[in-house]
This record gives C-alpha cells, sequence and structure tokens, in this order.
C-alpha cells in the first residue's frame, strides 16, 4: 500500500504512541471482573455495603480506563491532522480514522460540560452498565448475572463498540509501521559483533510501549478537562 519512507514527521512517533497506547488499554480492559455472588448472597447490612462497594469500585475502574481511552483518541485524531499535512498519502487512511472515531467528540463536550466523571452516570452504576452493554438493555439491575466483565461489545463512552475501535486502530498503527518502518529494532536485529555491543539509536520520539495506567477517577477527568475538549 505504502512505500517506505524513513524520515517521517515527528507527529508520526507522537501518532503511533497515543494508537499503541490505546490497543494496550483497550486489550487489557477485558481482564476486569467483578463476582456477583457475594452481592446476591448478602443477607447483613455489613455485607450489603461491601458488596455495593465493590460494584461502585469496579464501575469506576471501568470508567478511569474508558477516559484513557478517550483521552488518547482526541490526541491520536489530533496527530492524525498534522500527519496528513506532511505526508497526504494517508489522507484516505485518516479520514476512515476520523470518521470511525467521530463519535467520541460528542462524548467528550458532553463531559466537558458536565460535573459528571462517566459520561452522565456516575451515581447510577445499573445505568451505566446498561449503556455500556455490559448488562442487557432492558435489565433493571443485576439479576442473572453471577459476573460482570467488558467483552468486546462493550460501548466505550456509551458511544464506541471496544472491537471496533481496536481494530480500526490496530489497522491504523500497521499502516503507520508499513509506510515508517517504527519499530526497526524489533523486526531487523542487529547481526554484527559491532552492532550486537552498541547501544542502539533510538529516535528521540519514538513510541513506546504504554502500561495500562491506573489513578482516581477525579485525577484522569482532571487532565481530561485541563487539555481541553476539542477533538
Amino acid at each position: 500500500m505504502f512505500g517506505r519512507y524513513h524520515d517521517p514527521h515527528s507527529s508520526v512517533y507522537l501518532l503511533a504512541d497515543h494508537l499503541d497506547a490505546i490497543l494496550a488499554i483497550g486489550e487489557d480492559l477485558p481482564r476486569q471482573q467483578l463476582d456477583l455472588r457475594a452481592l446476591h448472597n448478602a443477607k447483613t447490612a455489613q455485607e450489603r455495603r461491601a458488596a455495593n462497594a465493590a460494584l461502585h469500585k469496579f464501575v469506576d475502574t471501568i470508567a478511569v480506563t474508558e477516559l484513557l481511552i478517550t483521552a488518547r483518541l482526541r490526541q491520536a485524531r489530533l496527530q492524525a491532522r498534522t500527519v496528513v499535512k506532511a505526508d497526504p498519502r494517508f489522507a484516505n487512511l485518516i479520514r476512515l480514522f476520523l470518521g470511525g472515531t467521530a463519535a467520541i467528540v460528542d462524548a467528550l463536550e458532553e463531559l466537558g460540560r458536565s460535573q459528571n466523571h462517566t459520561f452522565g452516570h456516575s451515581e447510577d452504576p445499573i445505568t451505566f452498565l446498561r449503556s455500556r452493554a455490559l448488562i442487557g438493555e432492558e435489565s433493571a439491575g443485576l439479576g442473572g448475572h453471577d459476573q460482570l466483565q467488558p467483552g468486546e461489545d462493550m460501548a466505550i463512552a456509551g458511544r464506541i463498540e471496544l472491537r471496533g475501535l481496536l481494530d480500526l486502530v490496530a489497522a491504523f498503527l500497521d499502516s503507520l509501521d508499513m509506510a515508517y518502518e517504527l519499530y526497526p529494532l524489533a523486526q531487523e536485529p542487529a547481526t554484527s559483533s559491532v552492532q550486537d555491543n552498541a547501544a542502539p539509536s533510538i529516535p528521540p520520539d519514538a513510541p513506546t510501549q504504554t502500561p495500562s495506567a491506573r489513578g482516581s477517577l477525579s485525577d484522569a477527568l482532571s487532565a481530561m478537562k485541563s487539555s481541553g475538549t476539542k477533538g
């Protein structure tokens, strides 16, 4: 699709870094689980409080994760617009990426106008879970569910399906790597003894693998809002 181009604009590395982080965070999301048997079997007030606290903590963790994803998405969209100016070959692919993630702009604008921490459902975990496709749309509660776990059909911010988002991001990142050979060290190990003993030369803006960040929900939200809501 693209020929090799070995002098990428710095925005390419920034874009790749955001895309790589989205993949890392998104792939880690389904590992979050909540066993609901303690909630269903609670008999005392103390047991019910503990089970409800665990439910709110689970929802809070999911909310933090999707905030991280949407914040990275916004930055990726900004860098994508810079990349297309530097390398018009990506015009169609970037148009597809921007179109496929456009729904997140509305969600971020709504969040910027709101005091809520979870795109409008901070005080109602059931509504939150329904809007994220973690329980059925018609579910009145958690009855019939022994466990909560985000799946590939989870709706990030209630707008973008996780599976489709990760597929789009992975395809975009693969195309960038194909065009710019972003990860030559991982793909082409040095063979000479001189190369083996020398410190590898890594571009200063080269993308790094980003771990799934964890922090308080208020910290994540403050970081997002402080950088604005323009997508």
